[in-house]
């Protein structure tokens, strides 16, 4: 099996997992348009296309926007800040607020 479809069944099982134990969490799986991040998304559409459970939130990665780099290439606060600000738009959302 390729890296990339094993991690691809990673990201099912771990969903999967978590879905099971938790059935009635909503998920929001993230990532900053990595390949890794497009290999999860394509999964998790297929696995729930509803979007009963999980959804998948791009996020903004180290220095976009022209952001500082936070520590080892991580994102900033203000990074940090706009994200947080992207995930209470999609939770507002879901929520109806």
């Amino acid at each position: 099996m390729a890296a990339e479809e094993a991690f691809q069944a990673a990201v099912v099982e771990l969903v999967t997992h978590l879905h099971t134990l938790y059935p009635s969490t909503y998920i929001y799986w993230t990532h900053t348009g990595s390949i890794n991040g497009r290999l999860a998304s394509m999964v998790l559409s297929d696995l729930d296309p509803l979007r009963q459970f999980v959804e998948v939130v791009e996020i903004y990665s180290p220095g976009s926007n022209n952001d500082p780099i936070g520590s080892g290439n991580h994102a900033s606060e203000i990074t940090h800040q706009r994200n947080a600000n992207i995930l209470i738009t999609k939770i507002n959302k879901r929520l109806n607020t």
